[in-house]
């Protein structure tokens, strides 16, 4: 818990000015960048993350971590069970380019790893799937910044979500991935009017840090 204040604290670019009017914040939010599910697997909280969704030339990764844990608060704080279980998080990796792959610097990699260890709700799984080729010489870089434990827990799929099927009910995934939930376009939808009725809670959260 100190941990996580204290992070933010020392990162405001991903803890302050967290309005879901910014362009930038409603944009990525739009694109389904980051789509946490509504329904659990086994407790758990899954999240989709569409790492090639964006276009590297308009938008940054900071903006892309700063909408992540924008929605990753208001989802563990309207399902406390997260924060026992964890979660999953799916790392879609299609149409990544390499001018994706520059974006990842090792410092940010290296803040992303350390969020990830002192968040509130930890994460049990880590899957990566429509993975390119060269997927490992980036995930060597995470994994660089990664405890045992939680280099333990990271898959790489090189096809679809079919390969997923056997650790999480297709029934709670979007449309796109063969499941019966919402689509992403829904659901990116359902995200952002959730933020907007939000937006007076992240203004008072943003107090909230280490001293």
């Amino acid at each position: 818990m100190i941990n996580f204040y204290i992070m933010r604290r020392d990162e405001p670019i991903w803890f302050k000015n967290r309005s879901p009017l910014l362009p930038e914040v409603e944009e990525l939010v739009r694109l389904g960048v980051f789509l946490p599910l509504k329904q659990t697997s086994e407790g758990r909280l899954v999240i989709i993350i569409r790492t090639g969704a964006h276009n590297p030339s308009i938008h940054n990764q900071e903006d892309i971590f700063k909408v992540g844990k924008m929605m990753l608060d208001i989802a563990v704080m309207e399902n406390e069970c997260c924060q026992i279980y964890g979660g999953i998080a799916i790392f879609d990796m299609t149409n990544v380019t390499i001018w994706h792959a520059r974006q990842m610097t090792v410092n940010i990699i290296r803040r992303a790893v350390y969020a990830w260890q002192n968040y509130t709700v930890r994460p049990k799984r880590l899957d990566f799937i429509n993975a390119p080729l060269y997927i490992n010489v980036v995930l060597n870089i995470f994994k660089s910044f990664m405890p045992q434990k939680m280099k333990n827990r990271v898959s790489v799929h090189y096809g679809g979500a079919k390969s997923l099927y056997k650790e999480i009910d297709k029934e709670i995934l979007p449309s796109d991935y063969g499941g019966k939930s919402e689509s992403i376009k829904e659901l990116s939808k359902y995200w952002y009017e959730k933020l907007i009725q939000y937006q007076d809670w992240f203004a008072e959260d943003e107090k909230y840090i280490a001293k």
